[in-house]
This record gives structure tokens, sequence and C-alpha cells, in this order.
């Protein structure tokens, strides 16, 4: 087996390969972290878990992008402590 065929294989299926299980285990590893962050952005400032935007992607391709909602607005949160 030559030398570009073996780097050929590995780019296409053991880089893959590695990448699917390794994202997996982290995904087994991190969601109950990722469970307490959602229930905490939930109880802490009310607002959804899960924020939703539209961007441009490949070739401005528009696609939906999902965070963690992590932010907040201090004016709006200000307004509330005064009332």
């Amino acid at each position: 087996m030559s030398k570009n065929v073996f780097n050929k294989l590995y780019r296409n299926f053991f880089k893959r390969f590695f990448d699917i299980i390794f994202s997996f285990l982290a995904l087994i590893v991190l969601s109950p972290l990722l469970f307490i962050i959602a229930l905490l952005v939930r109880i802490k400032l009310g607002s959804p878990v899960i924020f939703k935007q539209e961007r441009p992607g490949l070739n401005e391709k528009i696609f939906v992008d999902n965070k963690l909602f992590t932010s907040y607005n201090s004016l709006f949160y200000k307004e509330i402590k005064v009332a």
C-alpha cells in the first residue's frame, strides 16, 4: 500500500471515525453539565434555554443556529428591580 493511498484512507475513514466517537463520548460526559446550565438559565433569567438565530453559512445558504441563551439585557433587569 503506497503512502498516498494510506493518507487518503486515514483522512476519509479513521479521522471521521475518531471525530464521531470522540464527539459522542464528549456529549455523554458533558450532558449533565449542559443540563445544569440550561436549568440555571431558565431559573435565573426566566428566558428560553435555546436561542435560535438564522445565519448565513457556506455559499451564503441560511441555516438555523441553536445556542444556549446566556446573555441578558441589563437595562431590562434594572427596571424590574426598581419596580
